[in-house]
């Protein structure tokens, strides 16, 4: 079992943060920063969309995942993309050590 923390500023200058407990699939994820996303509840929707996946989930399928979490919530990022949050998630659980 892993156990990664990644933390990564965005372009737009937020930070991201990432910490992902994992085996074959993810056992846990947790996603905090200092970006915003409205309404903020959706945030537990999108680490519950992933708890459980393969780690061999690619980045864009992770985007996938977290756009339709975003669209069925009608939520929105404020400071970071679904695309910068899918790339700091898949660099935690496919960081070679």
């Amino acid at each position: 079992m892993g156990n990664r923390f990644v933390e990564k500023k965005v372009p737009q200058g937020k930070l991201i943060k990432v910490t992902v407990v994992f085996s074959e699939t993810i056992d846990e994820i947790r996603i905090n920063g200092d970006f915003f996303l409205h309404p903020e509840s959706v945030i537990e929707a999108i680490e519950q969309i992933l708890t459980g996946v393969p780690v061999t989930i690619t980045k864009p399928e992770i985007q996938t995942r977290i756009d339709r979490v975003l669209k069925a919530n009608k939520a929105e990022f404020v400071g970071v993309t679904s695309a910068d949050l899918s790339g700091v998630i898949a660099e935690a659980i496919h960081h070679d050590d």
